[in-house]
C-alpha cells in the first residue's frame, strides 16, 4: 500500500480519536468541529510541506541556473531552450528506435549499453514473432537536473516526464497484447561529452544537411523526410536513462 495511504488512515484515525475525547470530556458538538476545522487545516499544512519538500528533491539536485553556468563555463555556445529540442529529439528517437526503426540513425547519439538494450530487445521481440508499436508519445516537460565532471567528460542529467501507448502485434495473428498504461511517467536522462566539446547552434534557415530538403520539413529539430536530426549538438550522447518512483 502506498505509504501516503497509510500515513493518511493513521491520521484520520488519530482525528477520530482526538474528537471522541472532546466530546467525552465536553459533550459540545461545536467544539468537535472546530476541533475536526483546526486538525484539517494542520493535515493540509503539514501535508503541502512534505509534497513540496519531496518534489524539489526528486527534482532538482542543482538549480537550473548553476547547471547552465557550469555548462558555459567550457562552452559558451549552450543554450537551454535548444538542449531541451535535442533531448524531445532524443526521446522521439529513442522509442522510434524501440520498435526497430531508426536504429542505425540513433547509434552516434548513444552509449554503447543504450544501443545493447535497445538492439537487444529488438531481437527478442523479432525471435518472439511479435512487432512493437509505440505511439501517442507526449512529452509534458523536461528540466535540468544535475550537472557533474568526471574523468574529463561532463554529465547533464535531465528529469523528463512523458507518456506513450506501447503495446506488441503478433505477427502471425495481428493480435494485439502487452498493452502498457498510458499514463506520465518520469525519467531520468543522461547525457554525456568530453570536455572542450562546444554545442553545433541550430540553424533553420538551411536545407537538411541529410537529403537536402527544405527546411518547411524540420520539426523539433529533425528533417521529416530523412530522418536527420537536424539540431544535433553532435558531441553529446545519451548515456542511461533511470526510471523515477512518483509515489
Amino acid at each position: 500500500m502506498n505509504k501516503r495511504v497509510i500515513v493518511s488512515i493513521a491520521y484520520i484515525c488519530f482525528s477520530t480519536f482526538i474528537m471522541w475525547l472532546v466530546y467525552t470530556f465536553t459533550h459540545d458538538l461545536l467544539g468537535c468541529f472546530a476541533t475536526l476545522l483546526l486538525i484539517l487545516v494542520f493535515y493540509g499544512i503539514i501535508n503541502s510541506t512534505f509534497i513540496e519538500s519531496k518534489k524539489e528533491k526528486i527534482i532538482y539536485d542543482m538549480p537550473e541556473s548553476e547547471i547552465i553556468k557550469r555548462v558555459k563555463e567550457n562552452d559558451e555556445n549552450f543554450s537551454k531552450e535548444n538542449f531541451y529540442i535535442f533531448v524531445k529529439n532524443i526521446i522521439h528517437f529513442f522509442y522510434d528506435a524501440r520498435m526497430g526503426e531508426n536504429l542505425d540513425k540513433i547509434k552516434s547519439l548513444v552509449s554503447e549499453s543504450v544501443y545493447t538494450y535497445l538492439n537487444n530487445m529488438i531481437l527478442t521481440d523479432k525471435s518472439n514473432g511479435l512487432d512493437r508499436i509505440i505511439v501517442d508519445l507526449e512529452i509534458k516537460g523536461v528540466v535540468l537536473k544535475n550537472y557533474y565532471v568526471k574523468d574529463d567528460y561532463e554529465f547533464i542529467e535531465v528529469l523528463t516526464d512523458y507518456r506513450y501507448n506501447d503495446f506488441t502485434l503478433k505477427q502471425a495473428t495481428q493480435e494485439i497484447n502487452d498493452v502498457g498504461k498510458y499514463r506520465f511517467v518520469k525519467y531520468i536522462y543522461t547525457f554525456s561529452r568530453k570536455i572542450g566539446n562546444h554545442n553545433k547552434l541550430i540553424s533553420y534557415k538551411n536545407n537538411c544537411p541529410g537529403c537536402g530538403a527544405n527546411n518547411c520539413n524540420f520539426v523539433m529539430g529533425v528533417c521529416v523526410r530523412c530522418g536527420y536530426m537536424v539540431g544535433n549538438y553532435g558531441d553529446f550522447i545519451l548515456e542511461s536513462i533511470v526510471g523515477v518512483k512518483d509515489e
